[in-house]
């Protein structure tokens, strides 16, 4: 699992939910919502760069070994290489926030697996590197998927949490305003 995500359900907070504080919990809620913001963030990040360097390989794949890449119809095809098929759940724009810490140290790691430089010269890395890459790409994306996973089970086992509280009569909606 990535690091800063671990840290962040590893919080003693998540071990005994009835007893915790009600303010605690709802921040707690909130820091973990920016993480998977953050967590969604990279990973649409890392799936366009798993597209590019997919599509790469795959035009290597297909290509007559005399013909060289032709960097102006890569650039051309970049929009359908890109091209997110439309979801059902989706609605309207993509809402997008400031990225937060998380999605910082991500994308620092992000970079590490391949950088943009090394994206905006595709065509120079070997072969193997390449798909070394993609494969470095799949395992990263699976790890946020994870991580992902993660921090909804523990934002939704935090939510009915409150929810119980507010259903129970041990918290009201005037909690939700206090400081």
């Amino acid at each position: 699992m990535i690091i800063p995500i671990s840290q962040l359900l590893e919080d003693p907070i998540h071990s005994d939910l009835p007893a915790g504080d009600f303010s605690a919990l709802r921040e707690m809620r909130t820091k973990l919502q920016g993480a998977e913001a953050d967590l969604s963030l990279v990973r649409r990040l890392t799936q366009g760069r798993m597209d590019i360097v997919g599509h790469e390989v795959a035009s290597r794949e297909n290509r007559d070994e005399t013909n060289g890449v032709n960097q102006a119809e890569v650039l051309f095809e970049l929009p359908d290489i890109l091209a997110d098929a439309p979801a059902a759940s989706r609605s309207g724009r993509l809402q997008i926030n400031e990225p937060g810490p998380v999605a910082h140290e991500l994308i620092s790691q992000l970079d590490l697996l391949i950088s943009p430089s090394e994206l905006s010269s595709i065509s120079d890395i070997s072969d193997s590197d390449l798909n070394n890459h993609l494969n470095s790409l799949k395992s990263f994306e699976e790890d946020l998927s994870g991580g992902r996973r993660e921090l909804h089970e523990k934002i939704d086992s935090i939510q009915r949490e409150i929810g119980s509280r507010y259903a129970s009569g041990a918290a009201s909606t005037e909690d939700a305003f206090k400081n």
